[in-house]
């Protein structure tokens, strides 16, 4: 199904009939399980054990159709919509913008609400959804680029992207945000507006995680990112180069980015040096099992993350998260549960290293409390609670 010619469907077993069929359902009904036609609209492809995807699955409340520019292995056929945005904005996206709406006027009647995701359709999604006469709300995935960048240009894109913001805001029924601190840096520009803004979170998917030798020797230190000047690699390849000797095992995970070419050759020099241990890009069981070869996370982005979904993953694997302080890691770390370093200090990171090193039982009690906190507040069954309960609170209608 496109956005672009989205037939109308016809009554199946278990879905609702589509708008103008006999007795068609009205804008915020119930289908006959009591959940709602939801339409999540994301801008990039989702991995099969995205939290989004397990929503649709584990929800009491609606019934999920995506709206993702490509499909995803397993996902029903009748619940994917392809609409083709992707990461960026440009001219190319109008036309993918105005089949989108084509199709929520379309389904207006059918749809209780659509939820949009990301930088680009936070700010004009519920625009286009006001305008076809269906509700919705955003969530906010993290302020970018834009507010982590330095310059005149990001500072006018800052001015561009909070005007955007004040109108998506009255457009729709929430802004929901999955850090704390994000929340109440906007609640403070738009008071108005508090009302509608509220914490959900995220979630991730991991296999069993096994048990874990704290005590091994050397100490891997792992960090699982894109190359980007912002996340912090050089200070991590500084690190690695300030404890070289063999009592440390530093690996680095992830793609290149478009742009930083000078970077990826800072790492490719840093891996033929023997300072690190470059993997490129790695995913499934291949990234797990670098996850249980590690004791530490060192994680020194300086980006602004809404909730780095590596951070959780290292908490559900058992490592001792070792991380900047940005905004989405002040909900995850505390006295107890992990380390915060500053930014741009690979001195004070190594130092600490080196003491978790020579201690192993503060470096296990760490990891272990912090497993513990994130298996409780980051699974997919309690992102999915948040979520339905936001449902039920901004449609009456809502069921289950």
């Amino acid at each position: 199904m496109s956005a672009s010619a989205a037939p109308e469907r016809s009554a199946a077993p278990g879905h609702p009939a589509p708008a103008g069929a006999a007795g068609a359902m009205r804008e915020g009904d119930g289908a006959a399980d009591g959940r709602v036609e939801v339409l999540y609209v994301v801008n990039k492809t989702l991995p099969v054990t995205d939290y989004r995807l397990a929503f649709g699955r584990l929800s009491r409340v609606a019934r999920v159709t995506y709206g993702l520019p490509d499909s995803v292995p397993g996902l029903s056929a009748d619940r994917y919509l392809r609409v083709d945005l992707r990461e960026g904005a440009g001219p190319r996206d109008g036309l993918p913008l105005l089949r989108l709406l084509a199709y929520l006027r379309r389904n207006r009647r059918r749809l209780a609400l659509v939820h949009f995701f990301s930088t680009k359709l936070v700010l004009f999604g519920p625009l286009l959804a006001s305008l076809a006469g269906v509700r919705s709300l955003v969530t906010v995935t993290g302020l970018g680029r834009t507010f982590s960048a330095p310059g005149p240009a990001y500072a006018a894109l800052r001015r561009v992207y909070l005007f955007l913001v004040e109108g998506a805001l009255r457009r729709s029924e929430a802004f929901l945000f999955q850090n704390r601190g994000d929340l109440a840096w906007m609640a403070a520009r738009f008071p108005r507006h508090a009302a509608k803004m509220s914490y959900i979170g995220s979630a991730v998917s991991v296999p069993a995680t096994g048990e874990r030798d704290y005590d091994a020797s050397p100490l891997g230190v792992l960090l699982v990112t894109r190359l980007f000047s912002a996340k912090g690699v050089d200070d991590f390849i500084e690190v690695a180069r300030r404890l070289r000797g063999g009592r440390f095992r530093f690996v680095l995970v992830g793609p290149p980015s478009t742009g930083e070419d000078a970077l990826l050759e800072r790492v490719r020099a840093a891996h033929a040096a023997g300072d690190i241990e470059y993997r490129g890009e790695v995913t499934g069981p291949a990234l797990y099992d670098e996850y249980r070869r590690a004791a530490v996370f060192y994680f020194p982005s300086r980006y602004a993350e809404g909730l780095a979904r590596v951070m959780l993953e290292a908490g559900f694997f058992g490592l001792c998260p070792v991380a900047c302080d940005i905004v989405s890691n002040r909900d995850l770390l505390a006295e107890g549960r992990g380390f915060v370093v500053p930014a741009r200090d690979p001195e004070a990171a190594a130092a600490l290293l080196r003491r978790l090193d020579g201690d192993r039982g503060l470096l296990r009690a760490n990891a272990l409390a912090y497993q513990t906190f994130i298996r409780g507040a980051y699974t997919e069954e309690a992102y999915t609670r948040r979520m339905d309960d936001l449902l039920r609170s901004v449609l009456p209608a809502a069921g289950g």
